[in-house]
């Protein structure tokens, strides 16, 4: 989230092997001199030739080491910024900077501007390395940072909407989804200029397939037009623009899905079901928990969603390595457990990479509508715990529960009416929501709540160690983005976007 800190120090772990040994102590002595606020030619030399810099350089170091020394730590970044830029004879001053910018300044972003231009541009293969490790350190701030200004711009339209997105890929510029997501608004908005310098940008990343442009917006409308056409041509070549032109005819071919429909985009894809739209009362009046209180009326937009949690087979055929997880004997139907929201974010990239089509977690609202599917039971599709779900005996010593305290396949327990297994117990899933405590202020249109703690997400269902009372559909729970030991009751499930 924009404005976290990250744990330790990113010029902390660089100074050691970055700061020659015999200027430390030169460096040490300078500032042990009184610092005039004027500068001080005297003592800007001294620092140049303790530091071998030229005198620019060391004149912005030593100003950023007085304005640090006053606690202006914006003035100190910014010039210690600039003493690297200067002559690009001083790592450390630039580590320094991004530090204060992730640190002191909440600038997560700003920091990791600086360290990809130390890595781009330095001729030192140790400085590159080390800009490099820092990046790695801030990565998981920067992808909360990205997944909460996508988060924004799913709300917005037009020019506000892209200016989220670019926001978005300051922070994870690696991120295919959020420049596809550059793409939809600009396919949207009929801008074609713009479309074709955004698929231009996928392209040098080998992300502009014919399967993922004909997923975008109005894309036969725009390649009826002359000049888009020429550019896609000259972009493309004419074996894949061919095979574009299929995939766009095939899709305009289709008509909208059936509530009820049944699908998957690849073999090995999570399955889907096609959910029909509709309003419901989220959340309770009743219960002790007042967390799930003020009980409220939502209305929810169709949607596909996942049918199962998803599992440690479809894991490991998106991200084409060994899922994460405790309950690895459980085999490759027991639902993935053990994932981040870090985790979780790259799977949904990934899959919408895979398949053309953007997949997403539920809303917490869109969860509770799909758990309670058009009834009203204590539990997601009857009020007979052991007929839908697994949970456990909270970890008492005792017995209790049916899980036998572990995870189990998904879909060996009754669907719900709408085919959803697993919705109460098994695991944990994570939703799109950050926390807040009760309902006063949700939306009610079906929509992520994207204000709140948002170090913290929602997860919903309740899981494989807890008691039936946590299984209840409305019973609400929540995780950390950056947790320090993983869960091994937390999973998910996924919605696919309708046309």
């Amino acid at each position: 989230m924009a404005g976290q800190r990250v744990g330790g120090s990113v010029g902390g772990v660089l100074t050691s092997c970055l700061f020659l040994a015999t200027a430390v102590p030169a460096m040490e002595q300078a500032k042990s001199q009184p610092l005039a606020r004027d500068e001080d030619k005297a003592a800007v030399e001294k620092w140049a030739g303790a530091l071998h810099l030229r005198q620019d350089e060391a004149r912005w170091l030593f100003q950023a080491e007085v304005a640090r020394a006053e606690g202006l730590m914006s003035q100190a970044a910014a010039a210690y910024e600039q003493a690297w830029l200067s002559g690009r004879n001083h790592p450390e001053a630039a580590f320094k900077a991004a530090d204060l910018y992730a640190q002191n300044l909440g600038q997560p972003v700003t920091a990791a501007r600086l360290l990809r231009q130390m890595r781009r541009g330095s001729t030192s293969t140790a400085v590159a390395e080390q800009a490099q490790l820092a990046l790695d350190k801030l990565a998981p701030t920067l992808r909360e940072v990205a997944v909460q200004h996508v988060r924004i711009a799913a709300t917005q339209h037009g020019a506000e909407a892209l200016q989220s997105l670019q926001d978005a890929e300051d922070a994870d510029p690696e991120n295919l989804s959020i420049g596809i997501r550059r793409a939809q608004v600009l396919a949207e908005g009929n801008d074609l200029d713009g479309l074709q310098h955004a698929i231009q940008a996928l392209s040098r990343r080998g992300a502009a397939t014919p399967t993922v442009l004909a997923g975008l917006p109005r894309m036969g409308e725009h390649l009826k037009r002359a000049s888009f056409r020429g550019g896609m041509t000259r972009l493309l070549g004419a074996t894949r623009l061919h095979e574009l032109d299929v995939l766009v005819q095939q899709g305009a071919k289709k008509t909208a899905l059936a509530v009820g429909t049944v699908g998957k985009d690849c073999a090995d894809c999570p399955e889907w079901v096609v959910l029909p739209a509709g309003s419901f009362t989220m959340g309770s009046n009743l219960s002790e928990a007042e967390d799930e209180m003020p009980a409220h009326g939502v209305s929810v937009r169709s949607m596909a969603m996942g049918r199962t949690e998803v599992t440690r087979a479809q894991w490991q055929a998106v991200m084409l390595s060994e899922p994460p997880g405790y309950f690895t004997e459980c085999g490759p139907t027991c639902p993935v457990e053990s994932v981040t929201w870090s985790d979780v974010q790259m799977f949904l990239q990934k899959l919408s990479l895979k398949t053309g089509h953007r997949y997403r977690l539920p809303s917490e609202a869109e969860w509770e509508y799909a758990c309670q599917a058009g009834e009203h039971h204590t539990y997601c599709g009857s009020d007979n715990v052991d007929e839908v779900a697994w949970y456990g005996n909270g970890g008492a010593s005792s017995s209790g529960g049916n899980s036998e305290q572990r995870i189990h396949p998904v879909a060996q327990k009754k669907a719900n009416a709408w085919g959803l297994f697993d919705m109460s117990g098994n695991v944990w899933e994570w939703v799109d929501d950050c926390l807040n405590m009760g309902y006063l202020g949700a939306p009610n249109d079906g929509s992520a709540w994207l204000v709140g703690d948002c170090s913290r997400h929602m997860a919903r269902g309740g899981g494989w160690p807890v008691y039936e009372s946590i299984v209840r559909s409305a019973v609400r729970g929540n995780y950390a983005v950056s947790m320090p030991i993983r869960s091994t009751s937390l999973g998910f499930r996924v919605v696919r976007a309708l046309p």
